[in-house]
């Protein structure tokens, strides 16, 4: 079997990708609740300026109504935005889990591979130590004859 080098490289710039695309929708996720916080802590800069001054207070409630919508849209991206998340995520854990599987078959690859060679080297030795001992012996048989 070949080496599984190139497709390994390329599987890890899906993985490079995918793991991209997670941090743009986590960022994503968390600039909508920063600008939720935002909301909140301008609703309630609001809701005090209404009761503190009482031409304010006549304004409050078309600014209340225009908030609570901003705070809906703001809510629904937000979710959309966690849904994203999750997807990109399992999308990324799925082709790092390819990854780690063509990792794993060309480890064992080579593997085999030194296994054979070891194997090979093992015979070769053999033989070689077989020869030198009947070599050897026939050395002993012609100095004894």
């Amino acid at each position: 079997m070949k080496s599984l080098k190139n497709l390994i490289r390329m599987q890890k710039n899906v993985v490079d990708e995918k793991r991209r695309e997670l941090v743009r929708f986590q960022e994503e996720a968390d600039y909508l609740r920063q600008a939720a916080k935002k909301l909140e802590d301008e609703i309630l800069a609001e809701q005090q300026a209404a009761r503190d001054n009482f031409e304010a207070s006549f304004a409050y409630p078309n600014y209340h109504k225009a908030a609570m919508k901003r705070r809906d849209r703001l809510s629904q991206a937000i979710r959309a935005a966690d849904h994203s998340v999750e997807l990109a995520a399992e999308a990324m854990r799925e082709a790092f889990q390819e990854l780690k599987r063509f990792e794993i078959a060309e480890e064992e690859r080579v593997a085999r591979e030194n296994a054979e060679r070891k194997r090979k080297e093992a015979i070769m030795l053999d033989e070689t130590a077989s020869i030198r001992f009947f070599r050897k012996r026939g050395d002993d048989e012609l100095n004894d004859g």
